[in-house]
């Protein structure tokens, strides 16, 4: 009943208390929640490298089941005889069924499927916001829509054979979906946000600029990847990789100076936010960021120093969207703080 009231006003003290833990308890659930599935799609975007660094992507030939079955084989005794006849017709002609890269590649799309439960949970835990916030509520909405799009992404990349720009836009879309979670997690806690707006001032200049690298940053090791496969695929040995640094050409020093400016503006951007505010949020916000990007840069140095390590290429993909998803939390807690609140306060 407290939650259709729609004027606190008129309320009693004690309504306005019930209302006030009732709001507690919804945005407890809801930000958990949110947080969850935040941290599961950063996992996913760690698994999808994994599976590219794996040379997995074509572990299941097809899409949604795998090798036609939903809980794939274990062994080539499982398939027909005359599979790789059955799915040179489908287009793919170089099926080799590997078990090893078939369960890799399915514990991806298990990773996926797993998110689409939990966007679907947010969604339910944000419908009490429908009204008292509607930011929330349609940001998550926008949230469950893309969950949706990228799983049909997901099949596009199987049926066009792992093209390297339809890879890469299935990621973006994951980071876009992480900032959108994070900006509707962010707004659902506005009411316990409040930065001096001199303080938001001095940083918010700097911010912009860091994100606008950083994004440089990403889109510029979407490149050097998708040349690390073009010469994985005409490389007889996947995994000795001597001399394919050499072989990466002008983009590769592009992306190396722009890391460094990435560094310098993101770990100045850190200390100025530390210096101007003290609260324990923020402050844990600016460290993460610190942090992330620093490991960042370390795990792009040995990667060049050593040889493109695959494993650690899909480490260095997971801190760079840290690093991203640290950058949104800050932006949009510089935006949302002082901010009206929709959320019953009681004095």
């Amino acid at each position: 009943m407290l939650e259709k009231q729609t004027d606190p006003n008129n309320l009693s003290i004690a309504e306005l208390e019930a209302l006030h833990q009732l709001e507690k308890k919804q945005s407890k659930r809801y930000r958990r929640m949110a947080l969850i599935t935040i941290v599961a799609v950063l996992f996913l975007i760690w698994v999808g490298a994994m599976v590219r660094a794996l040379d997995a992507g074509m572990g299941c030939p097809d899409w949604p089941t795998c090798f036609g079955q939903i809980v794939p084989p274990t062994d080539v005794s499982q398939l027909p005889l005359d599979y790789k006849e059955i799915y040179a017709n489908r287009g793919y002609s170089e099926v080799d069924f590997d078990p090893f890269k078939t369960w890799i590649e399915y514990l991806n799309r298990l990773t996926g499927t797993t998110i689409g439960f939990l966007i679907f949970l947010t969604l339910l835990l944000a419908w009490p916001y429908r009204k008292k916030d509607k930011v929330v509520w349609r940001l998550t909405v926008a949230a469950f829509i893309l969950v949706g799009f990228n799983g049909w992404l997901g099949a596009v990349v199987v049926s066009s054979n792992l093209h390297p720009a339809t890879i890469t836009t299935h990621m973006l879309m994951s980071l876009i979906l992480v900032g959108v979670l994070i900006i509707a997690l962010t707004s659902s806690q506005r009411h316990l946000i409040t930065i001096d707006p001199s303080t938001i001032k001095r940083i918010k200049p700097i911010l912009y600029l860091a994100i606008f690298l950083t994004l440089v940053q990403v889109v510029l090791g979407t490149q050097v990847r998708e040349q690390v496969d073009q010469i994985a695929a005409l490389s007889a040995q996947y995994y000795q990789r001597e001399g394919w640094v050499a072989q990466l050409g002008s983009i590769l020093n592009i992306h190396i100076f722009n890391a460094v400016l990435v560094l310098g503006i993101n770990t100045l951007l850190a200390v100025r936010t530390l210096q101007a505010c003290q609260k324990p949020r923020v402050k844990i916000i600016a460290y993460g960021l610190m942090a992330s990007v620093v490991i960042t840069f370390l795990i792009g140095l040995i990667l060049y120093q050593y040889n493109l390590p695959h494993l650690l290429q899909p480490i260095h993909l997971l801190m760079a969207s840290i690093v991203f998803s640290f950058q949104v939390f800050l932006l949009a807690s510089l935006y949302y703080s002082n901010k009206p609140s929709p959320y019953v306060v009681v004095k």
